[in-house]
């Protein structure tokens, strides 16, 4: 569908255009075909009856290097509300079996049941030991007792 179209461009190009600028726009077009052509092969080879196949080295590769990691946590409260946003401390206390530890923000993955998962896959036992911590969401900054929080996930 997309190759006509393209053939249907170029020969607009031809027929307005000299030879040297239809040379370029043919070029052009069998860049984006190549493109194109490369796109659904890695589709096809990536999706396997309709679910993706990952190994283990490509997540912990793209936990490391990916650029689009989300930095946004979802917290979930006693009452059951919902709060998106990021922590306002750079660093949290964290009361575990060695001892009190400060933990990055943007290194937790999942907080739940005394149970703190980090991004490098460290699980610590333990609670945070602030009252408060402070979060930035779309509606501003807000302070939640830590005591009120069931769950974290990124």
């Amino acid at each position: 569908m997309y190759r006509n179209g393209y053939m249907l461009v170029a020969l607009l190009f031809f027929t307005s255009l000299g030879c040297a600028e239809a040379e370029w726009v043919s070029k052009k077009l069998d860049e984006m075909q190549k493109k194109q052509e490369q796109k659904k092969s890695l589709d096809s080879t990536v999706s396997t009856s309709g679910k993706e196949e990952i190994s283990s080295s490509q997540v912990l590769a793209s936990q490391v290097t990916d650029p689009t990691k989300r930095e946004e946590l979802t917290f979930t409260l006693a009452d059951n509300s919902v709060i998106v946003g990021k922590f306002l401390q750079e660093e949290l206390v964290f009361n575990s079996q060695f001892g009190e530890l400060k933990v990055k923000g943007k290194d937790i993955a999942s907080f739940n049941e005394g149970i703190l998962h980090l991004e490098d896959g460290t699980t610590l036992q333990g609670s945070l030991t602030l009252e408060e911590v402070g979060i930035i969401s779309e509606f501003g900054e807000i302070q939640i007792k830590v005591a009120d929080i069931t769950g974290i996930v990124r």
